[in-house]
């Protein structure tokens, strides 16, 4: 008995035998498997093969979206078919971010695609969230046709704030931002051809994508062409032109920050820097720890517009906790939910984010038991008290020359807690939503 390839996990194994039985059962590397013997008592011995699977589906890549129906999703691309992936449940997926958090499928933001999940291609809806800070997946039990399971393995994530769909002919990006390719099936060949990229790439097996990092790019077109079911799609990769304006403020300045662009559709985020160039640090958000405690923020969304606030906890709070009430744009502006904190203990930290990255950290204290109707109010919760703070004031300004379509002013939901939110000396447009 002789063993042979073993590459890709797949064993190639040659047995030899002599025909004095009708049958030979063997057991090699743990796989029993039965030999029928069709030609018993001839002279010369009989050489048969057999391909031994013994590997888990893997996972190579991982790339976060918009697709090409206008739904956010993850697309985990593995090196073969996983055949249970609408099982997988839990924290058989966990998606971590940049500030240290996770979420997994329990989250009812998360949840696996079976539509669109199919051979080695695992997609993990967001709900409509687009995770800009997103950084990695982390992925476990999932199981090939033979039962072989994944033991838990990471993956770093791809974020693609612009996708170019293949049909897609009308496409706008901006240079230096990722741009998804998107195709009609997996595993396809793209063909780039412009004045401003022009290799040949693929998007693998298990993906339907194949993302383009546009840093250091001219401007101009970009056109692709995309092998099997499918069409041509071409992108105009135009500048930013982003210009930032500040005045003189001090430590008890609150600071806006307002961007123009043209009909770009995309979500905001503003940094407030110090003279090193160094992001200032917001006030942290502090809630008593009662069942009713109320976070308080403002937004220049029209009255009446809602969104998610997620409210969970971080670093080693135990209980952990997970909430996401809807926040309602009231007529001045402000907005407000109610969230349980009875459970939690002096010094729990957590952490408050709404759509596009806004968001803030916050800490547990002890609840004023003699005066239940101050808790956390906006006065004693959101308001900026030391010199790190900033809540927003003047404009950064980010404008498209050349282009026809009509101007509009976007600010992002803000919420008077955070410097995060809210800045002005530095600012960088995110990507919200694939361009039309």
């Amino acid at each position: 008995m002789t063993e042979g390839d073993t590459s890709a996990g797949v064993s190639t194994v040659e047995v030899t035998f002599d025909h004095d039985t009708s049958q030979v059962t063997s057991s090699i590397s743990g796989v029993t498997f039965d030999i029928s013997e069709t030609n018993a008592g001839a002279a010369s011995p009989t050489s048969v093969s057999f391909d031994i699977d013994a590997s888990a589906p893997s996972p190579r890549k991982a790339t976060h979206y918009v697709d090409s129906d206008d739904g956010a999703i993850l697309e985990v691309a593995f090196d073969e078919d996983v055949a249970n992936a609408g099982s997988l449940s839990g924290d058989d997926v966990v998606v971590g971010f940049a500030d240290g958090t996770t979420a997994d499928l329990s989250n009812s933001a998360l949840s696996i695609d079976t539509t669109a999940s199919s051979g080695a291609r695992v997609v993990v809806d967001t709900s409509g969230n687009v995770f800009t800070n997103v950084r990695n997946v982390t992925v476990k039990n999932a199981e090939d046709a033979a039962g072989n399971s994944l033991s838990t393995t990471t993956v770093d994530v791809t974020f693609a704030p612009s996708t170019v769909a293949a049909g897609d002919q009308s496409a706008q990006a901006y240079v230096g931002a990722n741009v998804a390719f998107e195709a009609t099936q997996t595993d396809v060949t793209i063909n780039f051809d412009g004045n401003v990229y022009n290799p040949t790439r693929g998007s693998g097996t298990g993906s339907q994508v194949y993302v383009v990092d546009t840093d250091g790019f001219d401007t101009g077109m970009i056109n692709a062409s995309f092998s099997g079911p499918g069409s041509d799609a071409s992108v105009d990769m135009q500048n930013l032109g982003l210009t930032v304006s500040a005045d003189d403020v001090t430590t008890d300045d609150n600071v806006t920050a307002t961007v123009e662009a043209d009909d770009i559709d995309r979500a905001v985020d503003a940094a407030l820097l110090d003279s090193n160039d160094d992001v200032v640090d917001s006030t942290t958000l502090t809630v008593e720890a009662t069942e009713d405690a109320t976070i308080t923020g403002t937004s220049t969304l029209a009255p009446g517009s809602t969104f998610t606030v997620v409210v969970q906890s971080t670093g080693d709070t135990s209980p952990r906790f997970y909430n996401n009430p809807t926040a309602t744009v009231q007529a001045d502006g402000t907005w407000n939910v109610t969230v349980d904190f009875s459970e939690q203990s002096a010094g729990d930290t957590f952490s408050v984010s709404a759509p596009n990255g806004v968001g803030a950290d916050g800490e547990v204290v002890e609840a004023v038991t003699e005066t239940p109707t101050d808790t956390a109010t906006p006065t004693d919760t959101a308001t900026p008290t030391d010199t790190a703070t900033a809540t927003a004031t003047d404009t950064a300004t980010a404008t498209e020359p050349d282009t026809d379509t009509e101007t509009t002013t976007t600010e992002t939901p803000g919420f008077g807690v955070a410097v995060a939110l809210v800045a002005l000396l530095a600012a960088a447009l995110l990507a919200g939503r694939r361009e039309n």
